[in-house]
């Protein structure tokens, strides 16, 4: 080993805390779609044994403020995470050469983004089965349709001219 067992363990903990840190990253956007479209998590659903609309309303804002806690505490554990990597990463620029700092950097980017990838395939496959047909607007569909409507007001344009 070229640079000792110590900063071989901090390699792998930086790779973990990398792993780690795309997953909340992850979750956290994943909440933020919960939020943005009224949904409500599995992990958040119970039934009431009488509903009535006033305890269905208030099941419904104790489901949404149980979501927003649920995203706060994942923020404040994204930044605990974010404190915990930086510190590392400064000293193995220090300890290790330049060329192979870089390296580990585009090693810890590829682990990232393979994570990354990973769980947002998971968390776009729950969103679709709860929302029952994608979230969002997905642009690449979009992208002909946008060109129909500019190109049939340019021709409602032109009509106008002619009268």
């Amino acid at each position: 080993m070229k640079y000792g067992v110590v900063t071989f363990t901090m390699i792998r903990r930086c790779e973990k805390l990398t792993k780690k840190l795309q997953k909340i990253k992850c979750d956290l956007e994943f909440l933020r779609c919960y939020l943005i479209y009224n949904l409500i998590p599995k992990f958040i659903r119970f039934k009431i044994p009488k509903p009535t609309s006033k305890s269905k309303q208030q099941l419904i804002n104790f489901q949404r403020h149980y979501l927003q806690q649920e995203f706060n505490d994942h923020y404040k554990h994204y930044c605990k995470l974010e404190k915990e990597i930086e510190p590392i990463f400064k000293d193995l620029e220090t300890k290790i050469e330049l060329n192979d700092y870089l390296n580990i950097k585009k090693f810890m980017y590829d682990v990232a983004k393979t994570e990354h990838l990973r769980i947002t395939m998971i968390h776009e496959r729950k969103l679709e089965k709860l929302n029952n047909g994608p979230i969002g607007q997905q642009y690449d569909k979009m992208s002909t349709k946008l060109v129909h409507i500019i190109t049939h007001h340019i021709n409602l344009l032109q009509h106008k001219n002619d009268y």
